[in-house]
């Protein structure tokens, strides 16, 4: 082989692998090397009571012409927390998560706590995106009591007038025992419903008796009489009086 020859074969062979070394790129890109994934959340924070939940959306965007498949991960969570990822879609370069995260009725009072979501690709690296949580204690479980109508007239043996009692409820699903005191003699007072186990109000009503004594009509005004005198009249006998 001349000098000539061997110069040309070493040229190609090196020609050759530089094209090899140029096609070898990471798996989901397009051959430039910049493939990328960056990952969003919303909310970024939030106060969760004990027993309660929030949902929260992540966003993982592609570029760089990657077009592979991401997968979402949480870590970070506190014992009595947990965060389960759903309703993944992918439209396009975007991909679009919801991320529920859910705190135990146990779980301990405090923070704020962070929470790292985590996506991920092959070929490509991870984007990661932070989650402030802040685990609150529910209310106190309370209830108040109001009335539409506060003054009801009442004829005695007449129609029975009714007023809707109102309840507002805090943290409080049980029933309520509704009681009416004070009631004066010969008034009655009754519920529908007497407990209202998860309703907001119960109507009630009051009666009266026919013998209501508070209720009486008064006395009508006294009258005036008048007396006529009339001449006395004598009787006569043995003795003569007047």
């Amino acid at each position: 082989m001349s000098l000539l020859s061997k110069h040309l074969t070493r040229y190609a062979l090196v020609l050759l692998g530089t094209v090899v070394a140029a096609g070898c790129t990471s798996e989901g890109d397009d051959g430039t090397g910049t493939g990328l994934i960056t990952l969003t959340l919303n909310p970024t924070s939030a106060s969760i009571e004990q027993g309660g939940s929030a949902a929260v959306t992540g966003t993982l965007t592609r570029s760089g012409g990657f077009t592979g498949t991401v997968n979402l991960t949480v870590t970070g969570a506190p014992t009595g927390v947990t965060a389960v990822v759903s309703n993944v879609v992918t439209t396009g370069l975007v991909t679009t998560a919801t991320i529920t995260v859910n705190v135990a009725s146990s779980a301990t009072v405090g923070g704020p706590t962070t929470l790292v979501v985590h996506g991920t690709g092959t070929g490509v690296t991870e984007a990661t995106a932070n989650f402030a949580l802040t685990i609150t204690a529910p209310p106190t479980p309370s209830y108040t009591l109001s009335l539409s109508a506060s003054t009801l007239s009442i004829v005695q043996g007449g129609a029975t007038p009714t007023t809707t009692v109102n309840l507002v409820r805090t943290n409080f699903i049980g029933n309520v025992n509704l009681t009416v005191e004070n009631l004066p003699a010969g008034v009655t007072a009754a519920f529908n419903p007497v407990s209202p186990i998860s309703g907001n109000s119960s109507t009630l009503g009051l009666g009266t008796s026919h013998t209501l004594a508070v209720a009486a009509p008064p006395p009508p005004p006294a009258t005036s009489k008048s007396w006529k005198a009339t001449p006395a009249r004598c009787a006569r006998g043995p003795t003569t009086w007047c």
